[in-house]
């Protein structure tokens, strides 16, 4: 079958549509998503890398270090891990939020470990927070 020039004319608009379409589509930043509520995954941690120490990951969470202090065990060395993001609902504070996750779902990891989650998805699901309860660090 030939197309008339009318026809061709609308052919090629949606071929450029078309292409133009799939251009955007191909150039879209590609985000990875968090891991579904009671799904397992893993994590790795280097809790001696700069960003990664207690102190350093205040810093890396873009406030200033100073006056800071951290009353908990540090993760040193390098690590796998293996977490699954809970629900709890609303809870009043930090220490109510650890006593609803130890009663369901066993103790709560180290607090360094939300900065091997930052790095691992960058960016938020737009869900809600996510945060460990660990109240190592003390602000100034």
């Amino acid at each position: 079958m030939v197309l008339s020039s009318d026809e061709n004319r609308k052919q090629s608009r949606i071929n450029t549509t078309f292409k133009e379409e799939e251009t955007v589509m191909t150039t879209e930043k590609q985000v990875k998503q968090y891991p579904q509520v009671a799904e397992a995954f893993e994590l790795e941690l280097d809790g001696d890398a700069d960003g990664n120490t207690p102190l350093g990951m205040v810093k890396a969470f873009g406030y200033n270090p100073e006056g800071w202090k951290f009353q908990g065990e540090a993760v040193t060395g390098k690590h796998k891990g293996k977490f699954k993001l809970v629900q709890i609902g609303y809870q009043p504070n930090l220490d109510a939020a650890k006593a609803a996750l130890e009663a369901k779902h066993g103790p709560t990891p180290q607090g360094q470990w939300m900065k091997a989650f930052k790095d691992a998805y960058p960016e938020a699901d737009g869900k809600g927070p996510v945060g460990i309860a660990d109240a190592s660090w003390v602000g100034p």
